[in-house]
């Protein structure tokens, strides 16, 4: 038998030392991977239920609601708090008010419990995704721990959190630059790193992120077309 033929008891050894040399969750064994498939955060209507074929926002993965300004995204996404809150009664939801429009007594009024809801201001694109995410040194080791890996370590049983909105985030590139000054593609660029980084977290802890855009028509073509601030990634 050749040497790269040995039998699976050898699988136990090879898990360890690999781990030992690349970290505790480099590598594991799919059966004993997490998974949340299936698993969603029910949507209030069953009509808009049937009509996605989700029948709500899945667990650990990135959903975004887009539409018109005033359609009404930031309403289902407080129903979506009011609906977590309901399904998960132990947990807590976080909302990112990247408007600065967050109400509390429109939100009391629909539902929500306000006690088991934790709201962060600010529209910098940076802070909130280090919030939210962390922060490494250069040998990828956390010397702060974000929401989500205080939500992995079992500090917070969060289920559901939502941005609003991504339109109205501030990048890096842009913060030192004056009125008219644009940077094209910044939006897209940095959210692809940071979902990056996001994803295999909300994976691993089985929480939902609920992006809220805005969709635009682009001037001056001849048969208008929608765009989305920071790119088209997760038009879900």
């Amino acid at each position: 038998m050749a040497k790269t033929d040995k039998p699976n008891q050898s699988m136990g050894e090879f898990l360890k030392m690999f781990n030992k040399t690349f970290g505790d969750d480099a590598v594991h064994v799919a059966s004993k991977v997490k998974t949340y498939k299936g698993q969603v955060i029910d949507f209030p209507s069953v009509a808009l239920g049937d009509a996605s074929h989700y029948w709500g926002i899945p667990l650990g993965a990135v959903t975004q609601f887009h539409g018109p300004e005033g359609s009404g995204k930031t309403f289902m996404a407080m129903l979506e708090v009011k609906q977590a809150q309901e399904q998960y009664p132990d947990s807590v939801a976080v909302w990112f008010d990247a408007e600065f429009s967050f109400q509390p007594k429109w939100a009391a009024k629909i539902g929500i419990d306000l006690e088991r809801l934790l709201l962060i201001e600010g529209n910098n694109a940076a802070e909130i995704f280090t919030r939210l995410c962390g922060r490494t040194n250069d040998k990828g080791k956390y010397i702060d721990m974000g929401i989500l890996q205080h939500i992995e370590e079992g500090n917070l049983n969060c289920k559901l959190i939502v941005l609003d909105s991504i339109a109205n985030l501030i990048y890096p590139i842009e913060e030192n630059r004056e009125f008219g000054q644009h940077e094209m593609a910044a939006g897209a660029r940095f959210l692809q790193r940071g979902m990056k980084q996001a994803l295999p977290l909300l994976a691993g802890t089985g929480t939902a992120f609920l992006c809220i855009n805005q969709a635009r028509e682009k001037i001056g073509e001849k048969f208008p077309t929608l765009t989305y601030p920071g790119g088209r990634p997760y038009r879900h």
